[in-house]
């Protein structure tokens, strides 16, 4: 997807309220371009299945297809997120 693309969907869920969604831990969105990606890490499958049926119909809205590259959903084994202080103390 596009840069312009992730932001439409990005500011669409955020102006309802959506964004974060109920469930989410983590969201990254990396690449460059026309090729970003999106990996999250969920609390559950049907947190991430619910959020599914609001997301989906904005990312065909915005002209994402969804069907050519779909979600690929694995089990975590082990999830750590650190923070680092980037100022003086």
């Amino acid at each position: 997807m596009t840069v312009e693309q992730y932001e439409a969907v990005r500011k669409k869920l955020e102006s309802t309220n959506q964004w974060p969604a109920d469930g989410v831990e983590a969201h990254v969105c990396f690449g460059s371009g026309d090729t970003l990606r999106v990996s999250e890490i969920w609390e559950s499958r049907e947190k991430l299945e619910a959020f599914g049926a609001v997301l989906m119909p904005m990312l065909e809205e915005n002209g994402i297809d969804v069907q050519s590259t779909p979600p690929e959903i694995l089990e975590v084994h082990r999830f750590e997120a650190f923070r680092t202080s980037s100022g003086s103390s």
